[in-house]
């Protein structure tokens, strides 16, 4: 797009992602829902450091195995 056209694009089938992103817009406006959003992210990176202990604990060989 030329300069002045801003285009934010998500990957087809993750819908998950593009509320995401129009969360992200309306919270610029709407001091509630970004303190939702931030509450969200913060349970996502409670996620990925429990998994990051869990893959460090293990080791990527049974951390892989436990997951199937």
């Amino acid at each position: 797009m030329p300069a002045g056209i801003p285009v934010a694009t998500v990957a087809i089938g993750n819908a998950c992602n593009a509320a995401l992103l129009a969360l992200q817009i309306l919270a610029l406006q709407d001091q509630s829902l970004g303190e939702a959003l931030h509450a969200y992210r913060l349970g996502l990176q409670a996620m990925v450091e429990a998994k990051d202990q869990r893959l460090q604990q293990l080791g990527c060989t049974e951390y892989l195995a436990e997951r199937n």
